[in-house]
């Protein structure tokens, strides 16, 4: 573009240098935005990653790192289109990082009595009461519900019923799966023993929501399962809740 000759070369540093420097930086910008357009709906590239979410239904939360939101919602979004048979469940909780995870048909049948923790049904339900240790009747009783460590004591509490039984689970034993990490059967094939996964308890959510997606409606998950400590970010591995050098 520029013409021939000594009046063709542009002195490093002067204003026409910074100016096409500017334009070229611009291009380059125009350029890397445009090439990440392709992965705008790629659960593990996109810039939109919360937006993204709230598509597929889910709500951003705090308890979990990027990676581990990026890995639910690709198992939400790669899902195997299929009719709910345990290897598209599996498949969908291996790609959300549970691998120790596998699903078993009860067949043959029997009841799942003792060998479960609990039941994957229906999301959690609540039960809210009201905490008067905390008043807030007076300026000075209000500043106790505004930190977060005494938000707990203030207004209303929410306690969570994590296994809702709506009919008797041996009615129709056919209708149960497993989760598991490893079953032991007896000469029949029967599922006579758990062998229970680990999962951390900040991810307990996660790990049901991806379950009640994809399993057929009117089944029952009886998962086998200890839910450990959160994890802890600052690489001491797992810790249980009120052990961990921070107190947390």
């Amino acid at each position: 573009m520029q013409p021939k000759g000594l009046m063709g070369i542009i002195k490093e540093g002067s204003d026409e240098d910074r100016m096409y420097d500017g334009l070229a930086s611009d291009l380059i910008q125009c350029r890397g935005f445009l090439q990440n357009l392709e992965n705008t709906r790629n659960p593990y590239k996109t810039d939109i990653l919360e937006d993204l979410e709230r598509e597929y239904g889910l709500k951003a939360e705090e308890g979990l790192s990027e990676s581990e939101r990026r890995q639910q919602l690709g198992a939400l979004v790669y899902a195997r289109k299929s009719n709910g048979d345990k290897d598209a469940l599996e498949e969908a909780l291996h790609k959300a990082g549970f691998t120790d995870a596998h699903v078993y048909d009860n067949s043959p049948a029997v009841n799942p009595g003792g060998l479960k923790d609990e039941y994957i049904v229906n999301g959690d339900i609540y039960d809210q009461r009201v905490d008067y240790t905390w008043t807030c009747t007076t300026y000075a009783d209000q500043a106790h519900c505004t930190t977060y460590a005494d938000q707990a004591h203030c207004g209303t509490i929410q306690d969570v019923f994590t296994e809702v039984i709506y009919a008797d689970p041996t009615v129709n034993t056919n209708m149960v799966f497993f989760i598991a990490k490893d079953v032991t059967r007896d000469g029949t094939g029967a599922i006579t023993g758990l062998t229970k996964l680990n999962i951390p308890i900040n991810l307990r959510l996660a790990f049901r929501r991806i379950v009640l997606r994809l399993k057929p409606t009117g089944t029952w998950g009886a998962l086998a399962v200890n839910w450990t400590g959160a994890v802890n970010r600052w690489g001491f591995g797992y810790f249980p809740f009120g052990n961990s050098p921070f107190g947390l």
